[in-house]
């Protein structure tokens, strides 16, 4: 519809606008049900001004705005400087519709006549028209000294004679309006016996002048008869059918009220939109068969007092309406799709959506089941696993969707993790970092056993432990859902210590360069430590040692990776090899004055012979000579050489030229003195002429060196002997070094001696090895021979392997005794886990196996101790 503009005042416009507003009490509405239009006055459509047929009205035509008196049918009320409301024209869903507008007259008088006819005698009918008072509230009218003019029509019907007023109404007083408002007026007459046709009439009762300005529409004359209403076997009007029970049947039952007809003839009719309606064939009872519907429907009956009446819708009325509205299927809810289990809160959360208007009932079944929830979206369920269903439900008409949406519940527990495989001590950090895999989302704690067990570690996929020998076991946990692997991944770290090195064999050491190549064979990845006897390191990484001097060397295998060492050394020996001395070929008689004699001796093939004239030491004669010629009486002395290794024998072979007078009698001697001290060296012998190796020409002499001496006596016959005495110097003890193993104190001196060892300068002992407790101790060393002393203060440091603190008195406690002797100490100690225990700072320590005033349990306990700036660890056991 288009706007309409009005420009002056006091014009009655016919329009259709809905309004329930049914007051007058001069008119009156049928009270029943009414049949279809038997008149219907709309008024046209169309852009331009039209007149209305001639004799309808005895007001002159404007084609365009209407004054005072006149009239127009036009699609629109212009509006104007007067403010009339600008509408539209009340018939529905037409295009440019039009309506009749009327600027009434100076004087009241008849504005509209027309004839209805085809109407049925003796039938109740009514009439009705749509009326709009044009004029704004409060405009210009209502400023002029007589106000407003209010517009008042009165309605009549009269027979078709002009002569019999069969009804008539006066609206009253329509007043004006802020907001246009149309309002309907009806009124009820009875046709006479005849009569078939009857003028309407339409006046204006009111005068003109500013005000009294109208538009009407939509004229409408109709049968009036009982209300008749529609109802089903429960007494409903209508009825909403969901697709689940469909096809429908039901009986329906028209029901008058008596209040025209007196009697009642029935024509049923069906639709399928409520517009266009069609008979029944054969259904003229009071009730009907409603069978198999499939789609919405609507019925309705025509009612007449007459059989024949039914035929003519100018005499029949039409009952209400009886809908059977079928609901659209309904779509199952959408699933928001399958969910996890979620281990955290132990429960799921399943959820789906519906459109507004919707809600969802939950099942445990595709078909009927136990409803478990209703009116809601989301579903909580403790249940690890299953599949529930969701029913769509229509909050207004209670309808059901046809199918269930199935949302399934599964516990997916995450595989174990992947080992990265056991894993070696390392012996170098003292620790073994022990590591899995997991996918993305999944984390990993590590625990002390395959299943319960203490959590040891949280989100880590690598576990660091200072065990050398232990399993520990990764679970992982999804991070999203809470759940666990079913069974947990076992990690392994053991300490592998190489096999002790495979000796190449002894070695004989090289006289002359006084060394010796020692070699080991160890694996691949193995390398070698040497050391000595006294366990020092005296070179690492490598499988050869070029050893000085004879003596034991020791390997130790090391795998460079992990640091860690065999448990035992392979010892080799770097061998001093002396060949077996010279065998003599005998003695030589000779006379005492004779100028030469040849000795001899004899040695394996390899070997030579060098000759000296003392048993150890002295000048050597010849060299590489199986024999030694000389014309000196007395003993000569042959030395084996090793050609090979230049190695000699550790004796000397004596070879004597014996003279005709027999030589003077000496006998050697070996004497020992003490290291800062001096010795009287004798001949022993009278009534001879002495020649010492010093040059002195005394029967003794007065030495402090050690060392091979010689003293040539001759007697009157001229013949000499040689006298040797070997000097060997008594070296005081020196302390070089103490260590301590546990309870037991070992001292050490730089040489090798006969000495006595003692801690109190009172008690000595043979042994250098003392047990005893810890503590600070001055430890004393000297020679059996009364040839020096030696002492020095040492502090014995205990680490007790174990202790039992079950209160019976025997290692109750746990004590480091002689730490507090030193200035910079640390203890702590640690359990199995890591977890601190005690700790103390430069002063003694002690444990009593308890933690925050609780007894720990039997284990192994850990020890890290700083003394100094350097760092002792290790374990010690607490039995109880």
């Amino acid at each position: 519809m288009k706007h309409c503009t009005i420009f002056l005042k006091v014009i009655l416009i016919l329009c259709f606008y809905f309004s329930s507003n049914k007051s007058s009490a001069q008119l009156g509405f049928c009270g029943g049900n009414s049949g279809d239009p038997i008149f219907n006055e709309t008024f046209g459509t169309g852009m331009s001004f039209s007149s209305l047929p001639i004799g309808t009205t005895t007001y002159p035509f404007a084609n365009q705005f209407p004054g005072d008196g006149f009239y127009t049918v036009s699609n629109g009320t212009f509006g104007n400087a007067f403010d009339w409301h600008q509408i539209q024209d009340h018939t529905e869903e037409d295009s440019n519709g039009k309506c009749l507008i009327v600027n009434a007259g100076f004087s009241a008088g008849e504005f509209y006549s027309t004839n209805i006819s085809g109407l049925c005698e003796n039938t109740t009918y009514e009439f009705s028209a749509w009326l709009i008072n044009l004029v704004i509230a409060n405009s210009f009218c209502s400023t002029q000294p007589t106000g407003t003019i209010p517009i008042n029509v009165r309605f009549e019907i009269w027979d078709n004679t002009n002569t019999n007023l069969l009804a008539s109404g006066n609206t009253g007083d329509i007043y004006e309006t802020d907001n246009p408002i149309w309002e309907q007026y009806a009124l009820v007459f009875q046709t006479l016996p005849n009569q078939t046709s009857v003028i309407l009439k339409m006046i204006n009762n009111g005068v003109g002048g500013c005000g009294n300005d109208l538009a009407i529409d939509d004229i409408v004359f109709k049968t009036c008869g009982d209300f008749i209403s529609i109802e089903d076997t429960f007494s409903n009007t209508s009825i909403s059918v969901c697709p689940s029970e469909i096809p429908y049947s039901t009986t329906l039952e028209a029901i008058p009220d008596f209040s025209v007809f007196n009697s009642h003839f029935y024509q049923w009719q069906e639709s399928i939109d409520g517009t266009n309606w069609s008979d029944i064939p054969s259904e003229t009872n009071q009730t009907y068969q409603v069978n198999t519907v499939l789609t919405t429907q609507y019925y309705r009956v025509k009612v007449a007092e007459s059989p024949i009446n039914l035929a003519n819708n100018s005499c029949n009325t039409i009952s209400e309406v009886f809908e059977i509205v079928v609901q659209p299927d309904i779509d199952p809810p959408a699933s928001n799709g399958d969910v996890l289990f979620n281990c955290d809160i132990n429960q799921a959360i399943l959820s789906v959506s519906v459109p507004n208007g919707f809600t969802v009932d939950w099942y445990d079944s595709p078909i009927n089941g136990t409803l478990l929830q209703v009116n809601n979206t989301v579903f909580f369920t403790a249940s690890e696993t299953g599949v529930f269903y969701a029913e769509t439900v229509n909050v207004s008409t209670g309808c059901r969707s046809q199918t269930r949406t199935a949302v399934s519940i599964s516990r997916i527990d995450p595989d174990p993790p992947i080992s990265n495989g056991n894993i070696e001590f390392n012996c170098a950090t003292n620790q073994a970092e022990l590591s899995v895999t997991v996918p993305n989302g999944i984390t990993v704690d590590w625990y002390d056993a395959p299943i319960d067990g203490i959590l040891l570690l949280a989100d880590s996929s690598t576990f660091i432990t200072s065990d050398e020998n232990a399993t520990y076991y990764a679970e992982a946990l999804d991070s999203t859902t809470g759940c666990i692997s079913l069974i947990r991944t076992p990690v392994s770290v053991s300490i592998v210590r190489p096999n002790a090195p495979t000796s190449n064999g002894d070695v004989e050491l090289n006289c002359i360069t006084n060394e010796a190549i020692l070699s080991v064979t160890v694996p691949s990845g193995v390398s070698v430590n040497w050391y000595d006897n006294n366990g020092v390191l005296l070179l690492s990484d490598s499988s050869t040692y070029s050893a000085i001097g004879a003596g034991f060397y020791f390997a130790e295998s090391i795998i460079l990776s992990s640091g860690c060492t065999s448990i035992s050394r392979v010892q080799i020996e770097a061998l001093n090899t002396n060949p077996n001395p010279p065998i003599s070929e005998g003695d030589v008689d000779v006379s005492c004055n004779t100028s030469m004699g040849v000795l001899s001796v004899s040695t394996p093939f390899g070997v030579r012979v060098d000759w000296f004239d003392s048993a150890t030491g002295g000048t050597l004669l010849t060299s590489n000579s199986a024999t030694y010629n000389t014309s000196a009486p007395g003993t000569y002395y042959a030395e084996a050489i090793d050609e090979g290794t230049n190695c000699k024998s550790l004796t000397r072979t004596a070879v004597s030229l014996i003279a005709g007078n027999e030589f003077p009698d000496v006998e050697d001697e070996f004497l020992t003195f003490c290291e800062d001290d001096t010795i009287i060296l004798n001949a022993n012998i009278s009534n001879v002429t002495y020649l010492w190796s010093t040059g002195e020409t005394t029967p003794q002499i007065e030495v402090a060196t050690p060392g091979t001496y010689t003293v040539v006596v001759t007697d009157s016959n001229n013949c000499s002997s040689t006298k040797t005495i070997e000097l060997t110097q008594i070296n005081n003890p020196v302390i070089e070094s103490i260590n301590s193993n546990g309870f037991q104190i070992e001292i050490l001196t730089t040489e090798d001696g006969d000495f006595e060892y003692s801690l109190d300068d009172i008690s000595y002992q043979t042994s250098n090895i003392f047990e005893v407790e810890g503590g600070l101790y001055t430890v004393y060393v000297r020679g059996r021979d009364d040839c020096g002393q030696d002492s020095i203060s040492y502090l014995h440091f205990v680490i007790p392997k174990f202790f039992t603190p079950n209160g019976d008195g025997q290692n109750d406690i746990f004590i480091l005794k002689g730490i507090e002797n030193h200035p910079n100490s640390e203890v702590s100690i640690y359990d199995r886990y890591g977890k601190l225990i005690k700790r103390s700072v430069n002063q003694a320590f002690s444990w009593d196996g308890t933690y925050k005033n609780t007894e720990l349990p039997t284990s192994d306990y850990w020890y890290i101790i700083k003394i100094n700036g350097q760092k002792i660890s290790g374990h010690f056991t607490l039995k109880r």
